[in-house]
């Protein structure tokens, strides 16, 4: 998803394929940064913060953020990607890999994005205009969400 907003026409089949490791269940966040460095230099995983996301985000860079929507006893692993956020209603906005435009309260992120310290994955297509015609509306930052971040 993030691949195609910048402009690679890369299917979810292909990305799978390459990805998906079945033993896991799932994808590891350094196989997807080894992916996304294919197309692009600047790749990076970061123990991160909001603020950062949210500079991400105010500079038209959508966000892969790893949670965990697990419960105190089991966890679940899971990738979101973060297109923007509504600061009056304090929401960030996400796909999810089901559904686009998903909102949640910076809080109830945050404290998904807590239990796996925080690790995000940064694309940056180093160029501006760099853009899929299949572009998604970034919200652009007025308030840094770290003032929500506990």
């Amino acid at each position: 998803m993030v691949l195609n907003y910048h402009g690679i026409g890369v299917s979810l089949e292909t990305t799978t394929a390459e990805l998906f490791t079945p033993s896991l269940k799932g994808t590891l966040i350094t196989d997807m940064r080894l992916f996304a460095s294919r197309y692009f230099s600047s790749a990076r995983i970061e123990k991160t913060t909001p603020c950062a996301v949210t500079e991400a985000v105010s500079k038209g860079n959508p966000v892969i953020l790893f949670v965990d929507l697990g419960t105190s006893l089991i966890s679940s692993p899971h990738y979101i990607v973060i297109v923007g956020y509504d600061i009056d209603r304090q929401e960030l906005i996400f796909h999810n890999g089901y559904s686009e435009f998903v909102k949640a309260s910076y809080r109830v992120i945050n404290g998904k994005w807590d239990k796996t310290g925080f690790l995000a994955l940064f694309i940056d297509p180093g160029q501006p205009g760099n853009r899929s015609p299949y572009r998604f509306p970034l919200r652009r930052v007025q308030r840094p969400w770290h003032l929500y971040h506990e």
